[in-house]
Order: C-alpha cells, then structure tokens, then sequence
C-alpha cells in the first residue's frame, strides 16, 4: 500500500518531476497551451508549480516515506478496507451535523483546505502511527471512575430532545409533504424515506437522534415543539427544507456513572492515543535521515538538470 494516499499537490510534484527529470526516453512536451497564438513553455508551468508548492509537496513526501518506514520496520500496515472506514465515519458524523452547522462533508474539505485525496493520505499516515502506538494505551477502571468524580459537572447534559426529520429541496415540497402527514395520507417515517435529501437519516425514517438548545433554526423548531408526536411547521436551514417530529424530550441532568462509563473509557483512550501519536510522530522525523537535495524552489532544475 506504499504512497496509496499521495495528496493531490503530492502526486502533481511526482509527476512534475518524473515528466521532466526522471522519465528522460519520454516524448518531451514542449508546450503546455498557447494565448492567441503565444506558447506557454511546459518547462514554465512546471517551474511555476514547483515555486509555488515545491517547499510544501517534499515535507510532505519525505513525512509519508519516514511514516512508512518505520510502519514497515514496526511490521505494521493499514488496509484499504480500514481507510475506507474511517473516511466514511468522518464523512457520516460531519454530515449528521448539517442540519444544525449547514456544513457538508464536501464544505467541510473546502473550510479545511483538502482535497479529497489529501483528506484520505491523512487518515492513512494517522491510522498508520496510532497502530504503532495503540498497544501503549492503558486505561484502567479507576482511571474512569476518578475522571467520572472530577468531571461530574462537565458530564452534566442540558435539556435535549430526541427528534427526526424530513428534509427536502424547496418550501412548498415540505408544506405538502407535512400535509400528508397530518391527514394520516403516509407516515413520518415512510415519507422521510421516499423524500430526504439527508443520506445519513432517511433510511431511518428520519430519526436525527438527540438534539440541544441553540439558535439555529433547526434547534430553536425542535425545541417549540411542546409534546412528543408533535410535527413542525416547515423550517428552512442551510441544508434545505424542514419537517421536525419531537420523539421525546429529557431534562438537564448528570448522568449516572453507569451510563457513561463506556463513553469515558472511549475518550480518555483517544485522548492518550492522540497524545503518544503525535509523539510518535515527532519521534520518527527527528530519528530520520533526511537530505534535501532541492532547497531553493525559485528555480529548481528541471529536464535532468544539475
């Protein structure tokens, strides 16, 4: 699986560099378009995107070759399967979250400035060192049992309501659809499964799970519902068009330690998982050999020069 997960910038650079400097028995391509007639040299496009990105594409090829080193010295590897999964668990818990942020996976990559394939070598190159480290996590029962006594008020849940949802492109889809509804024509549940937009809810009839206050429009309609049952009017959000069924409420509270021991147990290993990753990560850069051979990216030699 050795650089599977080649951020987009990377994989320009690789090319870069293979077309002009490796690949010498290549056709050699002498321009890379023309305005009105004028040539802009291909040599010109490659220079202009080793200047602008050169610095930044070979810290991160020579991180992937060090992680992947000592992932292989390690006897450690990730498969394709697992990267997978854990792209599709980021994608899934940022989408579940659109309704209240408005903020899809794909906006999400945008506000974070990743590619697709920049996301994916990320996850790859952080699964890789967390399983070199992961059998150094120890959390004992009372390492949760003292957080649970000194967090009580932090594990304090404020008021929430269970609720699902039916989301649709226009105002007046909505309106219809909550119509039917309301004259017993089709259920929630059936409506929010032929009709939702929202892909991490409709095949369960809308079901959202538990939501907290907050100004959001879909937050502040859920919470105007006053009994369990009770629809919404339409709502509009930044993700579309809303219908809202409360399917139950629960008041502030501290949870007992028997219903959020598992919770705690999960975040205080991702904590100490996080924590001796990034010393791990650290760890193999600073153990690593590392000449670079381009230091100044202004004009880096191309077509096998010296």
């Amino acid at each position: 699986m050795k650089h599977s997960y080649l951020s987009y910038q990377a994989a320009v650079l690789a090319l870069v560099l293979c077309g002009s400097a490796l690949c010498q028995d290549a056709p050699a391509v002498k321009s890379a378009a023309s305005v009105n007639g004028k040539i802009i040299p291909y040599d010109v496009l490659l220079r202009q995107c080793v200047a602008r990105h050169g610095a930044e594409v070979l810290e991160n090829l020579i991180l992937v070759e060090a992680i992947e080193q000592a992932a292989e010295k390690a006897g450690v590897s990730i498969t394709i399967q697992e990267v997978d999964e854990r792209c599709a668990a980021t994608e899934k818990q940022i989408g579940l979250r659109a309704p209240v942020t408005g903020i899809t996976f794909a906006a999400w990559l945008r506000l974070e400035g990743l590619s697709p394939a920049a996301f994916r070598q990320g996850v790859y190159l952080a699964m890789l060192v967390e399983k070199m480290v992961k059998p150094n996590v120890s959390v004992s029962d009372q390492d949760v049992v003292t957080y649970y006594t000194r967090n009580r008020e932090r594990l304090k849940q404020p008021e929430r309501v269970k609720v699902a949802h039916i989301c649709v492109p226009t105002r007046e889809k909505a309106q219809q659809l909550r119509d039917d509804i309301l004259a017993g024509r089709v259920s929630f549940a059936d409506a929010a499964k032929a009709n939702s937009i929202d892909p991490y809810t409709k095949e369960n009839g809308g079901e959202w799970g538990f939501i907290v206050p907050g100004p959001d429009p879909f937050q502040a309609a859920s919470f105007a519902l006053t009994k369990d049952g009770d629809i919404s009017p339409v709502v509009e959000s930044k993700m579309g068009f809303h219908i809202i069924k409360r399917i139950a409420r629960t008041p502030e509270r501290i949870p007992p330690f028997e219903e959020v021991d598992d919770r705690i147990r999960a975040q205080l290993e991702s904590d100490a998982l996080e924590r001796l990753a990034a010393e791990k990560r650290a760890e193999i850069v600073a153990q690593t050999k590392i000449e670079r051979y381009i230091v100044d990216f202004s004009n880096p030699p191309l077509n096998g020069e010296k």
